[in-house]
């Protein structure tokens, strides 16, 4: 049996569901967030926040996804090995990590912008990262970020006054895949080989990090749900192709968001990316019994 957890995603008691639209728009002036910051208002609690409609979709792909035949299938051929029991218990953790229900927090976008040099639109930050820079970097975090925490712009919480750009809509997806793998903790070094063999050396030295195996690997999962949600492919029932990917290319809301245009960039070819599809579903620490990827 997986380990059953109330889902993290919601929160029946956000102040936004007690709230018309008019009330939203009338809290959320663009004056006062530009002087206060969102979670200033005083109507609003980032800790009450919940994750957008969109945003619940994807974490429930990432979910249906792990529990698929397809992703044990793949487990099995990574791992000729591992006993059933063994795979499942691996499958087990990733579902554990995904459904921690306290995993996913807001931020506004003021403290952001203050901690994280306004750079991203989420992060994905383990507890012991988060208490390093609280007493050695000697950075104020507001106090419902905490423990292992997938912190987003308040853009993907239900019913803010702005939504997230439409290319970085699968940031969520993106995020919570970082903590399935737990930042690339799992990462076995056969994994980290083989999207090394696949993907190119980046010409300038900032781009490197889109080829770090837990970022290229996030950016695979993004593109995963987007693709299933275009009709085109479903990771959890079926093997990627170059027809797949050729009608991908056609599809704007696809072909334009930043995480397919990423794993497109970096790897070496289109082959090279098609295997990549179909052979990342995993990932482990231990080299010798789980050699598999995420």
């Amino acid at each position: 049996m997986f380990k059953q957890n109330k889902n993290p995603f919601t929160n029946d008691k956000s102040p936004l569901r007690q709230s018309n639209g008019e009330e939203m728009l009338q809290s959320n002036k663009k004056k006062e967030y530009e002087d206060k910051g969102w979670a200033f208002d005083e109507n609003i609690d980032p800790a009450d926040l919940e994750l957008s409609a969109e945003g619940q979709n994807q974490a429930k792909f990432l979910e249906e996804y792990i529990k698929s035949p397809k992703y044990l299938e793949r487990l099995r051929k990574t791992n000729p090995n591992a006993t059933r029991e063994e795979l499942i218990q691996e499958r087990n953790t990733r579902l554990s990590n995904l459904t921690n229900p306290d995993l996913v927090k807001f931020m506004s976008d003021k403290d952001f912008d203050r901690i994280y040099n306004k750079g991203p639109a989420g992060v994905y930050a383990t507890d012991e990262l988060i208490e390093y820079d609280k007493k050695i970097q000697g950075i104020s975090f507001p106090e419902n970020i905490h423990g292992d925490s997938v912190i987003l712009r308040p853009e993907y919480a239900e019913n803010y006054y702005k939504s997230a750009p439409w290319r970085y809509k699968t940031i969520v997806a993106h995020e919570l895949s970082h903590a399935v793998d737990e930042g690339g903790d799992r990462l076995s070094e056969n994994a980290k080989k083989f999207i090394k063999d696949h993907t190119k050396q980046p010409e300038m030295e900032y781009e490197n990090y889109y080829v770090e195996p837990t970022e290229f690997a996030a950016r695979v999962q993004a593109a995963r749900y987007l693709l299933k949600e275009e009709g085109i492919y479903d990771a959890g029932t079926e093997d990627f192709t170059k027809k797949h990917l050729d009608k991908a290319r056609t599809k704007p809301n696809i072909k334009y968001d930043r995480a397919f245009q990423d794993i497109l960039k970096y790897s070496k070819s289109d082959e090279d990316l098609i295997k990549i599809m179909n052979t990342i579903a995993d990932v482990s620490t231990d080299e010798n019994d789980y050699s598999n990827y995420v």
